[in-house]
């Protein structure tokens, strides 16, 4: 069973079946997180990592016996949700997730895991790469400049026919 260990090296087992693949349904968000969707995976696994806040509350429902064992309400959880936690956590979800699914299905989504977990390591490496080129800085600071010329010259174009009008030289 995937675990993680929160802020203070507590072991999480992170579980996914029906009861909770329902619960995780009833978080207030404006799109439902289905756990139980093949065709909603990816764009679950995304959502949750662009929102920590989202994540935490569906490992709070997947997790939430060991919570109250441990006497913990989810302010209490989420705070021991940070740093390095976020992507162990995130692992251990995903994989928790593949798990419930039957071996046919389980393994193509395995695949697909690695797929998408090797296209966001290119991805990451790629802006890693982006931000240590040489020119960045430059290409900023020139964006910068030319955005503040533009300000400028809007502010000053409407105070530059005001002082030529005939009324100014009254």
């Amino acid at each position: 069973m995937p675990t993680f260990k929160d802020d203070k090296g507590r072991d999480w087992r992170v579980h996914v079946d029906l009861p909770a693949i329902v619960n995780v349904r009833e978080i207030d968000t404006e799109e439902p997180i289905d756990l139980g969707s093949l065709k909603d995976m990816a764009s679950n696994n995304i959502r949750m990592g662009d929102d920590t806040c989202l994540l935490c509350a569906v490992l709070f429902v997947v997790c939430e016996e060991q919570a109250k064992e441990r006497e913990l309400d989810y302010v209490k959880f989420s705070k021991l949700i940070l740093g390095d936690v976020i992507e162990e956590a995130t692992l251990a979800l995903e994989e928790a997730t593949i798990s419930f699914f039957p071996q046919s299905r389980r393994s193509l989504l395995q695949r697909l895991q690695k797929k998408v977990n090797k296209v966001q390591e290119a991805g990451m490496n790629l802006v890693s790469e982006k931000l240590d080129s040489p020119d960045l800085e430059a290409r900023i600071l020139a964006t910068m400049r030319e955005t503040m010329d533009t300000a400028m010259n809007e502010s000053l174009t409407p105070l530059s026919s005001a002082t030529n009008s005939p009324e100014s030289s009254a």
